[in-house]
């Protein structure tokens, strides 16, 4: 682990990661399965749906390996039913996080860019896993919020039978926190980062931040300086005070979480960094057709 420059990123051990390259505008998979659902879901067919992959999910390792990057995260402390107690969460490195984050001191979650969970299964396993993670948490089900421009009307409803929130305003993820907040961002562009990254640009707000979602550390090896600059400015300004845990990609599916990282801030850094740190905070400006889809063509 490079402790001189760049993110720290904590390895998981013997797991291999599948790195996308030559990326669409839209990040998110595309394309069709066997597992797609191309008729039209009722409310209630996609919570009967989704119950299959929450099932699925839930006696998976990839679910074990969550858990063992929150724990190595300092996010929580065991497996509530203490399967971890005696697990061995520690790599090679001997790295663990510095966060001042536990279980019970979320308050909101915040999940951006699910995409169509009632044909898409990709998206369907990322909200499962999303919701799992929720009452993982302790946070209440009318503490988080969803949003995806493509959300169906009918998918609206069925968040709102799972006692969610749908937030009616496209944020362009530039929202502030005054609340410990987890950020789930699955297969999100580099800008819907950026733009939260901005958003947050200060110590109080940022220290109270954790983003589950595409490699920070993969995004900045991966993407050249110019785009860099205009894309994932703040990205690669948060380095010296995020640190990275991958999750291991054990999942029978390999295309649902790949290149899926837990961002969590180093209170310690965070807040004895010096004020220059935080100035020339500009609002991000897209020269071009980037990988979010801006408030003004959105649907509410």
């Amino acid at each position: 682990m490079d402790h001189d420059e760049g993110f720290q990123l904590v390895k998981p051990k013997k797991v291999a990661r599948r790195c996308k390259h030559g990326l669409a505008q839209d990040p998110r998979p595309t394309g069709t399965s066997p597992l797609d659902c191309t008729d039209t879901c009722t409310p209630e067919k996609a919570l009967s749906k989704l119950a299959v992959c929450q099932k699925e999910l839930m006696n998976s390792s990839y679910t074990y390996g969550v858990l063992q990057t929150f724990i190595k995260a300092g996010i929580i402390q065991n497996h509530p039913d203490d399967v971890f107690a005696q697990a061995e969460i520690l790599d090679g490195s001997g790295a663990q996080s510095s966060s001042k984050f536990a279980a019970s001191s979320f308050q909101e979650l915040v999940c951006y860019g699910v995409g169509n969970f009632s044909t898409s299964y990709i998206a369907r396993y990322q909200l499962a896993l999303c919701l799992h993670l929720g009452k993982l948490l302790h946070i209440d089900s009318a503490c988080m919020y969803f949003f995806d421009p493509l959300f169906t009307e009918s998918e609206k409803q069925t968040l709102g039978l799972l006692g969610a929130s749908v937030l009616t305003k496209n944020e362009e993820g530039k929202r502030k926190v005054e609340k410990t907040t987890l950020f789930y961002m699955p297969h999100c562009g580099k800008a819907l980062y950026n733009n939260l990254l901005w958003a947050n640009w200060s110590m109080d707000r940022l220290q109270n931040l954790v983003i589950i979602g595409n490699s920070f550390e993969h995004i900045t090896l991966s993407t050249p300086d110019r785009i860099l600059q205009i894309e994932a400015e703040y990205i690669k300004r948060c380095q010296p005070i995020i640190i990275e845990f991958p999750i291991p990609n054990k999942f029978e599916h390999s295309d649902i979480f790949n290149d899926t990282s837990v961002h969590v801030p180093i209170t310690e850094k965070v807040s004895v960094i010096g004020s220059e740190f935080w100035q020339n905070a500009q609002e991000p400006q897209y020269d071009y057709a980037s990988d979010i889809i801006p408030a003004t063509t959105a649907s509410s």
